[in-house]
This record gives structure tokens, sequence and C-alpha cells, in this order.
């Protein structure tokens, strides 16, 4: 009986596997027209594009909390609130992710751009 799987049909494969991998880890976290909505007490007070690197201040009731946005996420970097949990939260790509400082209320949400914004547990 004949194999009806060649050396060139495994090789083309490969390849077609190693461009698949190639391309999601170059187009990961690039998600165009991307932006992260601050708020203030549920009020938007500012919307920043995750394209455009740059640090921004908005005032909340406890002072003002800073946030940084570059390669391609956002980013609470400093607050006056007491624990600084909203620091430790890391940078938030995807869509639907949100950063969040309670006691000075600064929410960050990370909306628009391509994708169901699911991460790899729930995709």
């Amino acid at each position: 009986m004949r194999s009806w799987i060649k050396p060139a049909d495994i090789a083309l494969t490969v390849i077609l596997l190693l461009a698949a991998v190639a391309l999601t880890v170059f187009t990961a976290g690039k998600k165009p027209g991307a932006k992260a909505v601050v708020s203030v007490e549920g009020r938007t007070v500012q919307v920043l594009d995750l394209e455009t690197p740059g640090r921004y201040s908005v005032h909340g009731p406890l002072g003002d909390t800073s946030i940084e946005v570059g390669d391609g996420g956002v980013r609470i970097v400093s607050s006056p609130c007491p624990h600084k949990l909203c620091v430790r939260m890391g940078v938030a790509r995807m869509r639907g992710q949100v950063l969040l400082c309670v006691p000075n209320r600064v929410a960050v949400r990370i909306e628009g751009g391509t994708g169901k914004g699911v991460d790899g547990v729930a995709g």
C-alpha cells in the first residue's frame, strides 16, 4: 500500500505552521484603533490612543493619578491611594481589561481594536 503523505506535504505543513506562529507572535497585542478610556468618578476625562506613547495625569478625589501609555498598552504609574494596588496591576493591552484605583475613583478601560478581548485561558 502506498503512503498518501509525501515529503513535500510534510514540508508544506511545517512551513504553514511556522508562518502561523510567526504571524501570531508579531501581531499579539497590536490592535489598531485600541483606546484607553480614563474615567474619574464615572465620568470620561481622557481617551488615549494605545499606539501613541506618553504620560498623563488625571485628578481624582485623593489627588493626581499618573498613567503611562507605551508598547501598545497602558498602566498606572503612581497614585495617591494608600495600598498602591492599581500600580501593581501591571499593563493592560486587551480589549475589556480594566485598571482601577478604587480609593481615588479612577478607572482605565481598554476599548476598540480588533479581537474578542479574551485571554488564553478563556479563548
